[in-house]
This record gives C-alpha cells, structure tokens and sequence, in this order.
C-alpha cells in the first residue's frame, strides 16, 4: 500500500512523523510533501494532479487550524478525476 502525507507547512510535520515511522512496521509506504495552497496556489493543483496520475492508494492531508489545504486538494481532485479517476483524501 502507497500513501502521500501533504503537510501545509514543516511545523505540521511534526504531527505526523510518529505517524510516518509507524507505517514501516505495517508494510506502507509513506511519501511526504510540504505545500502551502496559500503560498502556492498553482503547485496544489499540480501536486493534486500528480496524485492520481501515481498510483497512491491515500492521501493524508495536514493543515492549520483552518483545514484550507485539504479542501483545496479535494476541491482539485475531484475536478481531475474526470479524466485520472477519484483516489480518497483523508483528513487529519
């Protein structure tokens, strides 16, 4: 199983290190992304895209208190899926 941890910024990381080192012993394997939709409204769209072109079988999204960065890559996945197919986007 291949999973993508978005974190919006390098303090949420720390939420979800323990997580990422907790997948090992479950045979997952987790990749990690740092990116702001505030910041870099663009590259979400592309990171979303790439989601469903990659294969992964989950997405966690990690945000701030506003949750903005989950929404967003839903928002883009569910657009693309028209054309790549829908992959679920858990939320933390």
């Amino acid at each position: 199983m291949k999973g993508l941890i978005i974190c919006g910024s390098r303090s949420d990381w720390d939420k979800m290190v323990h997580a990422f080192l907790e997948s090992k012993q479950w045979n997952v394997e987790l990749d990690v992304d740092i990116d702001s939709c505030h910041r870099n409204p663009k590259e979400t769209e592309l990171l979303a895209l790439a989601i469903l072109m990659s294969g992964y079988d989950f997405v966690v999204c990690v945000g701030g208190k506003a949750f903005a960065l989950t929404g967003v890559i839903d928002a883009w996945i569910y657009y693309w899926a028209n054309y790549y197919g829908k992959k679920p986007v858990v939320v933390f």
